[in-house]
């Protein structure tokens, strides 16, 4: 972070130097007399930038005032003439040209180089010829007195007549830009801001005549914003960084400072937020913008000196009113809901002033991002307005993903204009736009869906955020347990996605295969050896051996790689979506084996040849293809080689009984065939002849005793509500990891009847026994094994099975008192999280372990506040049914185990918060900072 107190000369020093860089010179520099000349711009900028410096660009805001101020003078000579026209009946047009020509002589001598001093204003008016212009803007009628309008506009002419007269060189003239032709100011859309009158353009100039004069920082704002609006400065880069900078030296001024971000530099999220108002709110008057930027940065340097919750309720209460003036108050209803994330990111941090600073800048973004996706939104409901709703939406997306460091475009090139991200996403959006709406078509039902469509739209970004805030996106961490912690972050953006794309939570069945489509799209695009390597040189792929390698930072080699990935993802879904077939058939069963990442073949094993540690599942399956492919009739040596080393990598990752159980059995029938296989040579087998045993050996040693598989288990388990269906579904998926068996068999136990899991096991036992007899034998073998477990677990007597229940939910809720970080969460986070979709199922089981403890009453409290929501969002009377049938029965289904809790008996609630303090007090000795990542496994993470 910059220091927190610099100087004020230091702020000067540094404002000046950036404005130097610029072309722009030193702020100091106020009189026309010591003007120099200044350096070019940077060669990046537009061909339209010019070489300015501020004294030029006072004196011709000067120089505008005064021929505002001779405008006037006009008007007023022109209503006495007719004045005296009236009286007299004669017109005098001599006479006013000497008058006018007395009012232009004092301009002239002090903004025309070499004009001759001693001019008088007779022999200035001899060249003048205004009868003609007077005949034909003045009415013919006499009698009738002139309007406001014919004067001005008469005013007008006469005074561009007077600028060019011969005497004036008109070379000084444009150099000036003193021509009234090009007052109007239009904005990037065509839209003139101001009155195309030229009349109107000189009034707002005298009003802003004090800003002009002004000293310091603040009046270079004003200056240079008055050059924007009169097309003093026309360089859409030049005119924001400068800007940019100047804000930023007013807020230091105050003691707001910037941030330090990394691979990106210095970051002024208070300059840059003003600078995007200075930049919407061009068409406003001068005051009016010099005013609310002084209070903008008062409001934000009283609320930087609040301190914890104070400091949250003066963002909410004062700092975010103003950012909706700053966006026209167009940001949807949704946003306090991130608003409230970006509060609890806050909560969790160090607290100190780079941590404020950082919720500043999120806070700010989001709503820039938010103020862009609903104007888009809006434009799309319209017939003609998707060229326009496109345009804004590419704008918004390019100015956050650069802000926050998100993969834009392919090649990542500055000067690519492309922008990938945004056209991915307005692919969704039209996609979810041409869905059929689950409501009638009304006004309020059209606006419930945009705004269900841009909170969705804003979750998807918030996810990706999320992600790539994550160290290992960032180049800080390289170890393959970050990468794992950053592809679980990659997988929720997915359902997010999902989400945006479809228009509804997908059940749990289709969580499932989604999440399987992910998973494999990401081993093929963003697998840990593809991503994870420093490389300094990168080759195009597209221009093979003949492109030359170019400088490449690992994130940019990431971002491009999840570019390629969520191409190949959006696709996956929508192709999935429109052939509306079953997905399980085709994606685990009829797909084939070469086309799932996690089943193996020859073509895998050759990509994966000298990798030091593979992303295999520890399945049963996976053992059994290994050991299919060493064998005496495979010639290729690479596949025999690369299966064992995985085999033994698999072995050395082992920690349950099981996972010892399955590496020590594949192990033994690889050491049994090692003799026949004569595609390896005689030093390798003896290599594979000592490390093998020696492994077996290892996991003889380590075999941990039964019992403890289902403690491992539990620990990683995020939920026991499992459904028949997703049981089922894993059950049949060969990929399914040991350790996850595991954990639905603990599911299982702690929440089915005996009765109910035999059913289970007899739909299985049945869909097993339908097995085609073409299977090939390494599925037909780890399918065997998974029913010889099943059977093991629905057989067992009823003793046992009691006691492994109370055992297993004494052990569960143990984990789960210890996993919850915060046991009295604001009441508004806690319905926040009841509410949404995309709220994660550990985080919904701490918050139940959270409400257990509650009282009664309290529970019951939010339980009717809850209900009151969900009343108010699927009444269909108000057309606000815009949730599908999936959702609705989820969030009743919420509601209704929120309403159990409080309807609990007043003992049972007492005892149950007694027991879980005596449980977090109890368990506070044993607590113990995470392990470092080096040491952690990855099996574990």
């Amino acid at each position: 972070m910059s220091p927190a107190n610099p100087s004020l000369d230091e702020i000067e020093r540094e404002l000046n130097e950036r404005l130097s860089k610029l072309g722009l010179p030193a702020l100091s520099v106020a009189d026309k007399g010591d003007a120099r000349e200044t350096a070019p711009l940077r060669a990046d900028l537009s061909r339209s930038t010019q070489v300015l410096n501020l004294s030029e660009l006072r004196a011709a805001l000067r120089q505008q005032v005064r021929i505002a101020e001779i405008k006037d003078q006009i008007t007023a000579v022109i209503a006495d003439w007719r004045r005296e026209q009236f009286r007299t009946g004669e017109i005098k047009i001599a006479e006013f040209e000497v008058r006018a020509a007395d009012i232009l002589l004092p301009y002239c001598r002090e903004f025309i180089p070499d004009f001759p001093a001693d001019m008088r204003p007779v022999e200035l008016a001899v060249d003048l010829n205004l009868e003609s212009i007077l005949r034909a803007a003045l009415p013919r009628e006499h009698e009738r007195q002139l309007t406001q309008e014919e004067t001005d506009r008469c005013a007008i002419q006469v005074l561009q007549a007077l600028l060019k007269h011969p005497l004036i060189p008109q070379t000084a003239a444009d150099r000036a830009e003193v021509s009234l032709q090009t007052t109007v100011l239009k904005d990037k859309n065509g839209t003139a801001v101001y009155s195309p009158s030229d009349a109107a353009y000189l009034k707002r100039l005298l009003e802003e005549r004090s800003l002009l004069d002004r000293e310091g920082e603040a009046g270079l704002l004003a200056m240079l914003i008055s050059a924007r609006k009169w097309q003093k400065i026309t360089d859409d880069t030049l005119f924001a960084t400068a800007v940019e900078y100047t804000l930023e030296a007013l807020a230091k001024r105050r003691g707001i400072p910037g941030i330090m971000l990394r691979n990106q530099g210095v970051d002024h999220p208070v300059a840059y937020i003003l600078g995007e108002y200075v930049q919407h709110h061009l068409s406003e008057s001068l005051e009016s913008q010099i005013t609310f930027v002084e209070r903008f940065l008062a409001v934000t340097a009283q609320t930087l000196a609040e301190d914890g919750a104070r400091f949250i309720e003066a963002v909410r209460q004062s700092y975010v009113p103003l950012l909706r003036q700053i966006f026209f108050e167009l940001l949807p209803d949704a946003l306090h809901r991130f608003l409230y994330s970006f509060e609890r990111e806050f909560l969790g941090s160090s607290l100190t002033l780079r941590s404020k600073l950082f919720l500043l800048k999120r806070v700010g973004d989001f709503c820039e991002l938010a103020f862009y996706c609903h104007d888009a939104m809006r434009k799309f409901a319209t017939p003609t307005g998707d060229i326009y709703a496109v345009e804004r939406f590419s704008e918004g997306a390019a100015h956050f993903a650069r802000r926050n460091a998100l993969p834009l475009a392919d090649g990542m090139d500055v000067f690519n204009q492309r922008n990938t991200l945004a056209e991915l996403m307005v692919s969704a959006i039209k996609h979810r736009c041409s869905l059929p709406s689950p409501v009638r078509d009304t006004g309020e039902s059209r606006h419930q869906i945009e705004n269900l469509v841009t909170s969705d739209l804003l979750n998807c970004f918030n996810h990706l955020r999320r992600a790539f805030d994550d160290d290992y996106a960032r180049g800080r961490e390289n170890s393959y347990e970050r990468y794992l912690h950053w592809r679980g972050l990659i997988l929720e953006w997915s359902r997010a996605y999902v989400r945006l794309l479809t228009g509804r939570t997908p059940n749990d069945v289709e969580q499932y295969h989604l999440d399987g489509i992910a998973s494999w799209h990401i081993e093929q695009e963003m697998a840990f050896t593809q991503v994870s390597f420093p490389l300094a040189f990168h080759w195009n792929r597209e221009a093979g051996l003949a492109g030359a390698p170019t400088m490449r930072q690992p994130q940019d080699i990431l971002k491009e790689a999840f570019l390629r990935f969520w191409r190949a993802f959006h696709i996956s879904v929508l192709t999935r979506a429109q052939e509306r077939a079953d997905v399980e058939e085709r994606i685990f069963s009829a797909e084939k084996a070469d086309r799932h990442g996690a089943r193996l073949s020859v073509d895998d094993l050759g990509k994966r040849a000298f990798l030091a540690r593979s992303d295999l599942p520890m399945a049963t399956y996976t053992f059994e293809r290994l050991a299919q492919h060493v064998m005496p009739q495979t010639g290729d040596t690479t596949v025999i080689t690369q299966s064992i080393e995985m085999a033994l990598e698999l072995a050395s990752q082992a920690y349950t009984r099981e996972e010892v159980v399955a590496a020590r059995s594949c192990l033994r029938r690889i050491q049994r065939r090692l003799d026949d296989l004569l595609a390896l040579s005689e030093t390798e087998r003896l290599e594979y002849r000592s490390r093998i045993p020696t492994m077996i050996r290892d996991l003889d040693r380590r075999e941990p005793v039964q019992l403890s598989s289902y403690i491992v288990a539990l620990s990683e388990l995020e939920t026991t509500d499992l459904t028949d269906e997703r049981v089922l579904v894993e059950w049949k998926t060969l990929e399914t990891t040991i350790q996850r068996l595991k954990q639905i068999a603990a599911a299982l136990i702690m929440t089915r009847s005996r009765a109910a899991l035999r059913a289970l096991a007899r739909d299985f036992g049945n869909w097993h026994a339908a097995l085609p007899e073409d299977a090939e034998p390494a599925a037909r073998r780890a399918y065997a094994h998974r029913w010889q477990d099943i059977q093991e677990l629905a057989q067992v007597n009823a003793l046992l099975w009691w006691l492994r229940r109370l055992f297993l939910r004494l052990v569960w809720t143990i984990q789960r008192v210890a996993s919850v970080p915060d046991w009295q969460p604001p009441e508004t986070y806690i319905l926040e999280d009841l509410l949404g979709f995309d709220t994660s199922l550990t985080r919904l089981r701490d918050l139940e372990m959270v409400l257990a403890a509650y009282p009664p009453r309290e529970v019951g409290r939010l339980a009717k506040q809850m209900r009151k929501t969900l009343a108010e969002r699927l009444d269909p009377t108000g057309g606000r049914s815009y949730y599908t049938d999936d959702e609705r029965d989820l969030l009743e289904k919420r509601l209704s185990r929120l309403e159990r809790l409080a309807h609990r008996p007043s003992w049972k609630a007492t005892t149950t918060r007694w027991a879980y303090a005596a449980l977090r007090a109890s368990l506070t000795p044993f607590r113990r900072s995470a392990a470092k990542p080096g040491q952690s496994h990855p099996q574990r993470s």
